[in-house]
This record gives structure tokens, sequence and C-alpha cells, in this order.
């Protein structure tokens, strides 16, 4: 889910960009980071109980506002030293949601582009 996710990210960065004048802060921020987090937590969630490990109620609080810093707590909690497999893959992992979210950035940029809702000076 957090791959197929990531390609709607695409589309919602360029969203925020094009809709989002002024540099204020932008709304598609919440849009694209609460769900990923919710995912995140879900899936430690599963794999707890697929580990017989119980999430308290302090690590769920921090995997919801410090995911980055929580969840490789939590790997090494459940899995010892043999987490760093786990953590390199979920590196791995991070890497093709960006990829994925960086393409489907593209292809709506170009789509944009090729159907005029997107003029060629917004990106001078």
């Amino acid at each position: 889910m957090l791959l197929g996710y990531s390609a709607l990210t695409g589309i919602f960065v360029v969203v925020g960009f094009f809709f989002n004048p002024n540099d204020k802060p932008n709304p598609m921020n919440i849009v694209i980071h609460v769900p990923t987090i919710a995912l995140i937590l879900w899936w430690c969630l599963v794999d707890a109980e697929q580990h017989d490990h119980a999430i308290g109620k302090i690590m769920r609080i921090c995997l919801i506002l410090l995911t980055f810093i929580a969840f490789p707590i939590y790997i090494f909690q459940t899995r010892g030293i043999g987490g760093f497999k786990t953590l390199v893959l979920a590196a791995l992992f991070f890497a093709a949601m960006t990829a994925c979210s960086v393409v489907t950035a593209g292809v709506t940029v170009g789509l944009g582009l090729l159907g005029g809702f997107v003029s060629p000076t917004m990106f001078e």
C-alpha cells in the first residue's frame, strides 16, 4: 500500500506546487504525510502481532510523532542485531517509493503540459 500511495504523492506534490501561491504553508503536506505515517504505524502494529511483541502507548506516540527515530528503535526491539537487514530493506523500499513519486510527478507535469493545464513559463 505504501508503494501505491507513493505514486499518488507525486500527483499531490505537483498539485500543491501549482496551486500554492506565494510560498504559503502547503496544506498538501498534511495530505501527503499523515497517511504515510498511518501506514507505517499500521505496518508496525501488524508486524508486532506477528512477532508477539507488545507496542506500548509511548512507542505508538513516538511512531506517530518521531517516525524516523522510533521506527529503527522498534525494528531493533523486535529483531535485535538482525534489524540491520530490515533497515537496509526499508531504506531500499523508501528509495523505491521516492522513485515512484518522482516518476508520477513527472508524468503529471508532462500531461499538464500536453493538455495545456500547465504553462512552460511556470517553470521559470
